[in-house]
């Protein structure tokens, strides 16, 4: 599929907002599909309110592509579940902003989908990380309040904000830094797209992610719109427009030998999972969101 189906913004786009926002190094960078820009006002709202900068990636849409583009860079060599075209269309999309990176003089990029929420903190959280002497690969800043474990020994950043190593599944990709290292490690290794972005990027059983150090901030400092609303009753569900949801209702649907493969890898996951909460040193936690005034977190 050529790169130039995909421009990084639409010309009539302002590429930068104009704020008086923290002095940044970090790129930071929203995907979102041309054909919803009220994805994108929210976005820039959000932006505006924190006081950060972005640029936009104009996101690959996987309904309009040819199957001769899916198939081009697709293998079928799953580990976790077949793709379908809006999870490949998604992965395409972070394929870009990882290049995005590569051609700029930065060291970090924060790249974001457009149905996040933005936490108060976020540029002095983007200012620390800048500031790491320690080296990483992929830092995820989002939370979906579901159950992980983490290493508990943690790495401060600003005020009551640390960095954990990831130790199990998260998902998700609406919010994440990744370092130049990192881009280029996951160029190299996926220059086929085979799994869901947050598969790849988020559960320590990927290929690619267990050559990768990924680190989680506690409180995380976005959540997804939809998740805040159905977890916590506040925020607006946009849907899904890039992503297909998932529903556990769906988990037997692409034949005997396929779901039975997935359904060996989620016992193999719940089984690490549980191994790894008993290992001293580590602790199962759900992260908390930094926008959550009254919400505890437990890895302090």
């Amino acid at each position: 599929m050529p790169e130039k189906a995909s421009p990084t913004h639409k010309s009539e786009e302002p590429a930068r907002l104009d704020l008086n926002a923290t002095e940044l190094t970090m790129q930071i960078l929203v995907i979102n599909l041309d054909r919803s820009p009220e994805r994108l006002a929210h976005f820039t709202a959000e932006a505006n309110r924190v006081g950060v900068q972005f640029d936009r990636i104009s996101a690959v849409d996987g309904r309009e592509l040819s199957e001769a583009e899916v198939q081009e860079q697709t293998d079928p060599a799953f580990e976790f579940k077949p793709l379908n075209r809006a999870e490949f269309g998604l992965f395409v999309s972070h394929r870009l902003a990882w290049q995005r990176l590569l051609e700029s003089s930065e060291k970090n990029a924060a790249i974001f989908e457009d149905d996040v929420l933005l936490a108060d903190n976020l540029a002095a959280v983007f200012s620390a990380i800048d500031a790491l002497d320690q080296e990483f690969d992929v830092i995820k800043l989002e939370t979906t309040f579901r159950s992980i474990v983490l290493n508990k020994e943690g790495l401060p950043l600003c005020e009551d904000t640390r960095l954990h190593p990831l130790l199990t599944w998260h998902g998700g990709t609406a919010g994440y830094v990744v370092s130049r290292r990192g881009a280029q490690r996951l160029l190299e290794r996926k220059q086929r797209v085979s799994d869901p972005i947050d598969q790849v990027l988020f559960n320590p059983m990927s290929r690619v992610s267990q050559d990768l150090s990924v680190l989680q901030v506690v409180p995380a400092v976005c959540v997804q719109n939809d998740i805040l609303a159905r977890v916590h009753g506040r925020g607006s569900d946009f849907g899904s427009t890039i992503q297909q949801r998932r529903r556990w209702g769906q988990i037997f649907r692409y034949g005997p030998a396929t779901d039975l493969r997935r359904l060996w890898t989620k016992v193999k996951e719940r089984r690490r999972r549980k191994h790894l909460a008993n290992v001293a040193g580590n602790q199962d936690v759900v992260v908390g969101y930094q926008g959550l005034k009254n919400e505890s977190n437990t890895c302090q």
